[in-house]
């Protein structure tokens, strides 16, 4: 207890009048902290944080009213400030949790805001702020809506007055990047174009480089928070600050030059969404002479950089080696297909610049007058064979096929083919089978008739024997066996050509194999001999052919080697358009709705499409599949990764087997194999303790391979087989090293996933089943015990972990007591999180997967629970940020499909649809268009059941919808002017999609739809509502929605 007094001692003394005692006991606490114990006693309540925290805030103060002192009577400080201990004193805290963060903020922008201890303690203050709070994603998630509010204006204030402070401009930066997605309102973000606007028209050569990336960061981040709402303003601030970028780009660092890329990347974005031209409808600029003006220059610094490759064959920051191949960076890359879309359309271009693309520096470039067409690419290609010009070509045809003519398509062709035939350039042979594979697949778009052409035809046929004769090599295996899926699927080659090459065994099965091997057996399923079937099989599933296990865990693997032993390939798939990874997806939509090419609730045309044949498995191959599994098994090494990868394999072929209704003799001998390799593993007990971290990736490793079992969607037959052989010993180690890990005092990332891993495995297995066997129950019992701190943030990460495996539960398998204590445990997090945006966010997401077991749950107390739950969340909407809202109206449309006739969907006894159209005009439009679907879903729910009372409940619902229409476009707050359009453009567009979709998905409300929003435009003047019917009109169409059309047909 010595300690413990010490402590208080120098605590009591850092607010000593006498600077000598303040420095020696501060000294003194500075060394104390160190010893060993003390954070422990902080932790545990013998000594108390906020003591500690008060004691050297009061040192602070002290010391900073000694030095103005000594400045005022002496002209100059006799010493310096001493803030030392007050940071260790932080960093400490902040690190233990022993600080409330939101205190914390409040009392560091009340020091910025005090002039003496700005004066003394900025730097320090400022330092905190940006390494212990925003740069500390549990820090920053535990502020609030005013906390971001106070600290970007403090940070303005500053910034005003210290614009080249570096500090200033870092915590800045930070905030305009996390305070949109945490809780900094977007009220105040569309107010302060002109003010981010002059921090970036300040960016030149003059400026030190942290503080050129600073601002970059900032254009970078705060067009992305105001894109979609202020499409106008965006365009507008980027063509006034563009040119201050480009002309810091050429002496700018790597770090510098990426930020940069990312800037002119989302403006092109803004300005074209989906490479749309300047005289479409889509594409906007303040000015397009300035616009694209910008256009060139920015072609030019990428030519340049390309240019620059190509002389040194330096990596730099936009080529990216690995091994014997290198890769353009990926914004690079895309930004300069943007461009160049763009670029070929205007055809009064005169631009000249100093490129050489060719592969050696002899000689100086000339300054050449380009030639801007897809020609020109083909051209380089020509002159160069570099796999760069390939791969932009590649890329850009991919996403823009309209730019290539037939011609220019055949010129293409034969001038890759004789570089396939020529090159051995790893790289650039790569790269030429990638192209080939997009020109394959545009070609329809290019011209219907094109591989009917005998020339076209020809050289995809020399293409295709090249191609296989290079996979016969074993060169550039991936690339070769992508291309030739494609052509057998086009039928320009055959499997024949390439089905002894794997039945060889020369070569190790991939993933690609599957999916190549798959599309040529289904050309050729018919007519393969029994023997050649045999042989494939056998050739699939040998031991030596895998470089790894992993490719057991495909369930394109299973369904491969099912169809092997029918008489007809069974095909399965889903009819959907392809989904393409995109950044800014989300900002295009929005632009699409706005200009109405798109309704904001999309009806989804999706489908499985399966191929119902009756069951035709061929007697005499199924058992040679047997024979082939039951010695890969006995081959397979000891290995845990291996064996449990070879036991998804066999449930995976079982579930295909039973859920296609494909009933078989030998099904017992696939169960017994299952059970006999799951029951091998000889590692069940998984011990933790004094485990290395490398270890523990591995223990890692193994439960996701386990989980696999529990992932997919098993048949009900298999439910019980699979959660009947887990080994007991296997469940109880897994919750002993939980426990293990639990009570270690050590933490580390490593062994922070193994404990999530753990939890997640366990939740997946106690949730597969419409009804849980008694281990199950005991495992769903023993995590949603009330044993989790939630204000802790590993203990709070590990709840969601648990919680959110419930999604995949059937419902009704959530036995009632195990239900009523995970609303428990949601209850406490709730109390515990509710206030913060991001995980309040995480947490309605949770509550609105648990909805859909209240439609089975016959406890009303829990139901009235789960529903009181989502009230806190509606009244704190105006402190949280806009991804908060649109999970909060997920919640509230679960609960529309859940309990349709609000028996229990009520807030103080009013229903919660009630609630809903107010959403209607909240300032963001991602909100507002989800408050369209959740009233859109409660209006096709209450028309299908066409009881009069649901109909009164539409009526009264309807005038409420109409009533905040009107408001959101009324404008409760005063805009800034130029954000005026904007406000007009994106809130005439939410109301007119909101009465657009009731008709396209409640048609019996067409006549109201149609008069209210006559209406509303004549109040508000909306602009020309009949073109938009119009819209709505082919949106019909378009959907073959069969209903009387004739009321909006004008």
């Amino acid at each position: 207890m010595d300690l413990k007094k010490d402590i208080e001692v120098c605590c009591s003394f850092l607010d000593s009048n006498k600077a000598t005692e303040r420095k020696k006991h501060s000294d003194k606490l500075s060394t104390l902290l160190d010893e060993d114990g003390v954070i422990d006693m902080l932790n545990d309540g013998i000594l108390k944080w906020e003591k500690l925290v008060n004691a050297v805030q009061e040192y602070l103060k002290k010391e900073a009213d000694k030095h103005m002192e000594d400045l005022r009577k002496k002209g100059s400080a006799v010493t310096p400030v001493r803030p030392d201990i007050f940071l260790k004193v932080i960093k400490l805290g902040v690190a233990q949790d022993g600080i409330k963060i939101s205190h914390l903020v409040g009392y560091l922008i009340g020091c910025l805001k005090d002039n003496k201890m700005k004066q003394c303690y900025d730097s320090t203050l400022l330092h905190i702020i940006e390494n212990c709070i925003l740069n500390k994603l549990e820090c920053r998630r535990k502020l609030k809506q005013y906390d971001w509010i106070d600290l970007y204006e403090c940070l303005k204030s500053l910034h005003k007055e210290k614009n080249d402070d570096c500090w200033v401009h870092n915590c800045l930066t930070l905030t305009l990047k996390w305070g949109p997605r945490n809780g900094l309102p977007f009220r105040i973000l569309k107010k302060e174009f002109n003010f981010v606007t002059e921090i970036c028209q300040r960016c030149d050569k003059r400026v030190t480089k942290r503080i050129k990336e600073n601002i970059v960061t900032i254009a970078v981040e705060f067009s992305k928070a105001n894109a979609k709402d202020n499409r106008m303003a965006c365009c507008k601030f980027g063509e006034q600050i563009i040119a201050n970028f480009i002309d810091i780009y050429d002496t700018a660092e790597n770090v510098l030059k990426v930020l940069l890329v990312e800037f002119f990347l989302l403006q092109t974005v803004i300005h074209h969404p989906d490479g749309a031209y300047e005289n479409e409808a889509r594409s906007y600029a303040h000015s397009w002479i300035s616009w694209n003006k910008y256009l060139r220059w920015i072609y030019s610094l990428m030519n340049k950089e390309i240019h620059k490759y190509f002389k040194s064959h330096s990596s730099g920051c936009f080529f990216i080696v690995k091994g014997q191949y290198t890769f353009v960076a990926e914004n690079f890359l895309t930004l300069f297909i943007e461009i160049s879309r763009q670029i070929f359309s205007k055809t009064d271009l005169d631009i000249s610049m100093t490129i050489d693309c060719s592969l050696t520096d002899q000689g100086q470039p000339k300054r050449q007058k380009m030639d801007f067409d897809m020609r020109s690419y083909i051209d380089k290609i020509e002159q160069t064979k570099s796999w760069l010009w390939i791969r932009i070509t590649s890329q850009l045809l991919e996403k823009y096929p309209d730019l290539i003519e037939i011609e220019d398509y055949k010129s293409l062709l034969r001038i890759l083919y004789t570089i396939q035939i020529e090159s051995n350039e790893p790289n650039v042979v790569n790269n030429v089978y990638k192209c080939f594979s997009t020109m394959l697949n545009i070609i329809d778009d290019v011209s219907k008739e094109a591989l009917e052409s005998e020339e076209i035809s020809a050289v995809w046929h020399d293409i295709g024997v090249a191609t296989t004769r290079a996979f016969t090599l074993n060169q550039e295996r991936d690339a070769t066996e992508a291309l030739l899926e494609s052509l057998i699927h086009r039928k320009i080659i055959t499997f024949d050509s390439i089905h002894q090459t794997y039945t060889s065994g020369i070569l190790s099965i991939t993933s690609q194999s599957i999916n190549t091997i798959s599309t040529g057996l289904q050309s050729v399923v018919l007519y393969l001999s029994k023997d050649a079937r045999a042989v494939m099989i056998k050739c699939i599933l040998n031991v030596n052919n895998f470089k790894n296990c992993s490719i057991f865990l495909k369930q394109e693997m299973a369904a491969m080697l099912i169809n092997l032993t029918q008489r007809q390939w069974r095909s399965v798939q889903t009819i959907k358009e392809q989904y393409v990874s995109d950044e800014y997806a989300d900002i295009k939509r929005v632009y699409y709705i706005n200009a109405f090419q798109k309704l904001s609730l999309e009806v989804s045309n999706d489908r499985e499409c399966v191929d119902l044949k009756q069951n035709n498995i061929d007697t005499d191959i199924y058992p040679i599949l047997i024979d082939a599994l039951k010695s890969l098994v006995n081959d397979i090494p000891e290995k845990v990764e291996v064996q449990l990868s070879m036991c998804v394999l066999i449930i995976n072929i079982l579930n295909y087997l039973l859920t296609f209704d494909m009933l078989i003799l030998d099904q017992e001998a696939l169960i017994n194999m299952f059970k006999q390799v799951f029951l091998s593993v000889k590692e069940w007990h998984f011990d933790v303790e004094g485990k290395q971290e490398a270890e523990m990736k591995k223990i890692v490793g193994y439960i996701e391979i386990l989980d696999e079992l529990y992932s997919h969607k098993l048949h009900k037959s298999l439910v019980r087989i699979v959660r009947e052989t887990v080994p007991q010993l296997l469940l109880e180690s897994l919750v002993s090293s939980l426990n293990i890990l639990q009570d270690c005092k050590k933490r580390s990332d490593t062994s922070f996933q193994l404990k999530q891993t753990i939890i997640k495995s366990l939740s997946k297995f106690a949730c597969i089943g419409d009804t849980p066997s008694k281990r199950q129950l005991h495992v769903l019992e023993v995590l949603a015990l009330p044993n989790y701190d939630c204000t802790i943030a590993d203990d709070y990460f590990l709840l969601i972990t648990f919680l959110k495996t419930f999604k995949q539960a059937t419902p009704g398998a959530i036995p009632s007591i195990v239900f009523s204590n995970i609303l428990k445990l949601l209850q406490e997090v709730c109390v515990a999180r509710y206030e913060y945006s991001e995980d309040a966010a995480t947490v309605l997401s949770v509550l609105c997967d648990l909805y859909p077991h209240l439609s089975v749950s016959a406890d009303e107390d829990d139901k009235n629970t789960a529903v009181a739950l989502l009230k806190p969340f509606y009244d704190n909407m105006e402190n949280y940020c806009p991804k908060v809202l649109v999970t909060l109206l997920n919640c509230l449309e679960q609960l529309f499909k859940v309990d349709p006739e609000f028996s229990f969907s009520l807030w103080s006894g009013a229903e919660v649809i009630n609630y809903v159209p107010r959403f209607l005009c909240d300032d963001c439009q991602v909100v507002r268009f989800a408050a369209i679907e959740c009233l859109v879903t409660f209006f096709k729910i209450k028309s299908e059941n066409g009881q009069l009372r649901s109909f009164h409940r539409q009526e009264e619902t309807f005038i409420k919808v109409y009533e905040m229409s009107l408001k959101a476009v009324g404008f409760e707050y005063q805009p800034n002017e130029e954000h005026l359009e904007d406000e007009l453009i994106s809130r005439r567009a939410s109301v007119l999609q909101t009465f657009a979709n009731i008709i396209i998905h409640c048609p019996e409300w067409i006549e109201e739809c149609i008069y209210v929003m006559l209406k509303i435009s004549a109040m508000k003047n909306l602009g020309n509502v009949f073109e938009f019917l119009e819209c709505v009109r082919d949106q019909i169409y378009s959907l073959s929605l069969y209903f009387n059309v004739y009321t909006i047909m004008m």
